[in-house]
């Protein structure tokens, strides 16, 4: 359930006031929708949250159940993450002009979710509370390096709406197929530790 807490109404309320802003105002060029500024933000975050968590999949850590949830569940927002920004960057021109904002919005998700659960709980991952830092930093860089990125045209109330709960809806959708993948690995484990099985 790292993934389903909402980010802070007023950090939400700060990006879509910056995407107001610039929808309204006048055209500097800046917003072109350049693919692999995309690319490179969202392999960045991947790569820091892989160097974050990666030493705790090796090492010992005190509660093993709890941390290989935590990164089970981070590799699964960042799958769904990167499967959201394809499909809006295919679908039409009106979502690929929403692309940075809705990566914006799943990116900082994605690490305000890991900075938040590291830092309630120190001992889930090796050197906790620099990670905590790390993560909390990337989010802040991540939203300097994507908000004058956002796009140059106004969004529609509905796309807002549903931009505004990508987060949480996405990680509702994590924490469910986590629960299955966990329930299968379970049934799986207790049908070949069965006598002859």
């Amino acid at each position: 359930m790292y993934f389903v807490v909402s980010a802070p109404w007023p950090f939400k309320m700060l990006l879509f006031g910056a995407s107001l802003l610039r929808a309204y105002a006048p055209p500097d060029g800046q917003g072109a929708l350049d693919p692999l500024v995309f690319r490179v933000c969202f392999w960045s975050v991947a790569a820091l949250l892989a160097a974050a968590l990666l030493p705790s999949v090796c090492y010992s850590v005190r509660a093993r159940r709890d941390t290989t949830a935590l990164v089970s569940q981070t590799l699964l927002m960042l799958t769904g993450t990167a499967l959201g920004m394809c499909w809006l960057y295919a679908h039409s021109d009106e979502s690929r002009s929403q692309t940075c904002l809705a990566m914006l919005v799943l990116v900082t998700h994605v690490l305000y979710s890991v900075c938040r659960a590291v830092c309630s709980a120190p001992r889930l991952l090796n050197g906790g509370g620099g990670v905590c830092w790390l993560v909390g930093g990337a989010c802040v860089v991540s939203a300097v390096v994507l908000g004058p990125r956002l796009p140059a045209q106004p969004v529609h109330p509905v796309h807002s709406v549903a931009l505004l709960f990508a987060g949480e809806v996405l990680g509702v959708a994590v924490f469910v197929t986590s629960g299955v993948l966990r329930s299968c690995a379970d049934g799986i484990e207790c049908f070949c530790a069965q006598p002859g099985g």
